[in-house]
C-alpha cells in the first residue's frame, strides 16, 4: 500500500510538473514580440532631382502591404566591428498599375514603438520592382548594423511602415 502511495505522488509531482512547463510555454508565446503594419501603412513623396534628367511618377494608391516582420541577425561581415544587424522585411503586392513608366522606385522602411516615435529608418531601394504588374507581390528588405541593443530594438519595434515612396522617370529628350 506505501508503494502505491508513493506511486500516486510521483505521477502527480511529474505531471504538476509538465502542466506547469506548459504554462510557461504558453506565456513564452504570448510575450514574443508581434510587429504589425503601421497606420498609414505607406506614405509617399515627390523624387528630388538636382538636373530636368527625371520626372517625378505618383505612385500613390499603386501598393498594399501584405505582411512586415523585424528579426536580429548574424552580421556575416568579419571585418565589421558590429556582431549583429537587424533586418527589417515588408511583402509589397501592386494592386495598381503605374500611371506611366517607371525607372527608379525608392523609399524607406521605419520601424517605430508603440508610442509611435521612428526608431529606425531603412533604405528601400526598390528598382527592381518597376516592372511588376498588379497582383505581383515583392518583397522589400533591408538592414541596420546593430550599433547598439540589436534585441532592444527588435523588441521595441511595433510597427513598420513603407516610407517617402516615390517613383521617377527618365525625361526624354
Amino acid at each position: 500500500m506505501l508503494m502505491l502511495s508513493a506511486m500516486f505522488v510521483l505521477a502527480a509531482c511529474g505531471s504538476k510538473s509538465n502542466s506547469s512547463n506548459e504554462e510557461s510555454k504558453e506565456v513564452a508565446e504570448e510575450e514574443k514580440p508581434t510587429v504589425e503594419i503601421a497606420d498609414p501603412a505607406i506614405t509617399y513623396t515627390e523624387a528630388n532631382f538636382n538636373s530636368g534628367e527625371y520626372q517625378n511618377v505618383p505612385l500613390n494608391g499603386c501598393f498594399e502591404i501584405q505582411k512586415v516582420a523585424v528579426a536580429k541577425t548574424a552580421n556575416e561581415n568579419r571585418n565589421s566591428e558590429y556582431s549583429y544587424k537587424v533586418v527589417a522585411t515588408i511583402n509589397l503586392k501592386m494592386i495598381k498599375d503605374y500611371p506611366e513608366k517607371v525607372d527608379f522606385v525608392r523609399g524607406n522602411i521605419q520601424l517605430i514603438n508603440k508610442d509611435g516615435a521612428v526608431l529606425a529608418t531603412l533604405s528601400a531601394i526598390l528598382d527592381k520592382y518597376k516592372g511588376m504588374k498588379i497582383g505581383d507581390v515583392a518583397i522589400c528588405s533591408d538592414y541596420k548594423l546593430a550599433e547598439y541593443d540589436a534585441d532592444g530594438l527588435v523588441a521595441d519595434t511595433k510597427y513598420i511602415r513603407l516610407a517617402d515612396l516615390n517613383g521617377s522617370r527618365k525625361v526624354e529628350k
